[in-house]
């Protein structure tokens, strides 16, 4: 396992501001949990729990891990697209994960000729109200083979100055998730519903979300991922029509044929930080979808 990088892991000022957490392999009711996968008779089992609450320790910047020995299992998501993650008997090993796996379909010149084209087409964009508000049209970014797909809702007031998707303090957080997860920006591709500045930090409206979906469309064509994770609830409404995050996460959903898995916005995690044993518990169920060491 990776050592914990002592910046990465530093909390936020709102986190600084609440007791340091306790990671717990108990479901107790703190703001930082872990929770356990299988019986405590099986060393291997524990010592995967104790690797997945010191990655969490890692992002949350916990100060301390309480590991308890608990025999009930944890809340695992049910699979409405395709089946569940390998067990434990035919999961591949860390060092047969690694090695990112060819998705099919264009070849990846053929991808980034698409990808061209696509921000030729959208050119400078005055197809809703968003452009009178922007300095960047904000793009996705990553590889265009990537196995995984994060879609949040949109360009705020970081993203909107540094023309990229997650910047700023909620960029900051989100490299802590990818870390926990032992990824990084170089291999997921990062979007949004809409490309604009949501200068007023509301969710995109409906016209706004109409002109856009296509060109996130083709983004999912192109790089065709593994996993797809929304963040956030516009876009667990809009893409998948449930009522908000509460409703859909706890199970995988499809979009455009890919595994998708909702979970709470960055924004809402640095506002109430309880939220982040919730989206640990969601990114676990993703690694274990595509084979990352727990």
């Amino acid at each position: 396992m990776k050592p914990i990088d002592p910046v990465s892991a530093a909390p936020t000022a709102a986190e600084s501001a609440a007791p340091p957490p306790v990671v717990a392999a108990t479901p107790v009711d703190a703001s930082v949990v872990a929770t356990t996968t299988g019986a405590v008779d099986d060393p291997w089992l524990l010592l995967e729990e104790a690797r997945a609450a010191l990655r969490w320790a890692a992002w949350s910047g916990a100060d301390a891990v309480a590991f308890e020995r608990f025999a009930t299992p944890a809340l695992t998501m049910a699979s409405q697209a395709a089946p569940p993650p390998p067990t434990r008997a035919d999961a591949p090993t860390p060092a047969a994960a690694a090695p990112r796996r060819p998705n099919p379909g264009l070849a990846l010149t053929d991808r980034q000729t698409r990808i061209a084209t696509l921000h030729a087409r959208i050119g400078d964009c005055e197809r809703c109200e968003l452009n009178r508000h922007r300095r960047h049209i904000v793009h996705g970014v990553g590889p265009l083979n990537a196995r995984l797909l994060l879609i949040g809702a949109g360009p705020l007031a970081d993203e909107d100055g540094a023309g990229t998707p997650f910047a700023g303090e909620d960029g900051a957080l989100l490299d802590r998730m990818l870390a926990a997860m032992g990824l990084d920006r170089d291999r997921v591709f990062l979007t949004g519903l809409v490309r604009c500045h949501l200068h007023d930090g509301a969710d995109p409206a409906d016209t706004a979300l109409q002109r856009c979906t296509p060109f996130l469309r083709t983004e999912i064509d192109t790089v065709r991922p593994e996993v797809i994770v929304l963040l956030g609830e516009a876009a667990s409404r809009f893409l998948l029509k449930q009522p908000g995050v509460a409703a859909a996460r706890g199970r995988w959903h499809t979009l455009l044929g890919t595994p998708t898995l909702a979970t709470w916005g960055l924004p809402i995690l640095r506002q109430q930080p309880r939220r982040k044993r919730e989206v640990w518990q969601d990114l676990q169920t993703v690694m274990a979808r595509l084979g990352l060491p727990r």
